[in-house]
């Protein structure tokens, strides 16, 4: 009879260990991902006469090169914004994750995953890779799914 009840407790505490084990190990998508969004972009303070590698600094690398002539250049630049890390959103998550045994990860991730969106921006650049003019920024355009091929 006693080897009956030790059995179960040490059954018991298997489970618990388990599911412990478990809550940890499946924690924490949230909590990273808000932790760790992108740098914040600023493109109002851009103005006409910085350098490229001012531009590039603060929008990154553009995405596309359009040549206009000989004197101009259009560079068209995509970046992310509305999706900056915070600390204290990680927070927030990291307790609700506790206070809800890991049941808030769920709506939390699609939360942090839905963070920003893209946006596009044109600038001109003269001969000597100056702004010689600032475009809007525009919502950039979802792209088109992947065309699947028939056989």
């Amino acid at each position: 009879m006693i080897n009956i009840i030790s059995i179960i407790k040490n059954k018991i505490n298997l489970n618990a260990y388990s599911l412990i084990c478990i809550l940890v190990v499946s924690s924490g998508c949230a909590v990273g991902m808000a932790a760790s969004g992108g740098k914040k972009v600023n493109p109002g303070i851009l103005e006409v006469g910085q350098s490229r590698l001012v531009v590039e600094s603060i929008l990154g690398r553009p995405v596309a090169r359009l040549e206009d002539s000989e004197e101009r250049r259009t560079d068209v630049y995509e970046f992310e914004m509305g999706d900056e890390s915070s600390t204290k959103r990680a927070w927030v998550h990291g307790i609700m994750d506790v206070l809800t045994l890991t049941l808030w990860e769920i709506p939390a991730t699609i939360y942090e995953g839905a963070q920003g969106d893209m946006y596009t921006m044109q600038i001109t650049y003269g001969r000597d890779d100056r702004v010689l003019e600032i475009g809007q920024v525009a919502k950039a355009k979802p792209k088109p799914a992947p065309e699947i091929e028939e056989e």
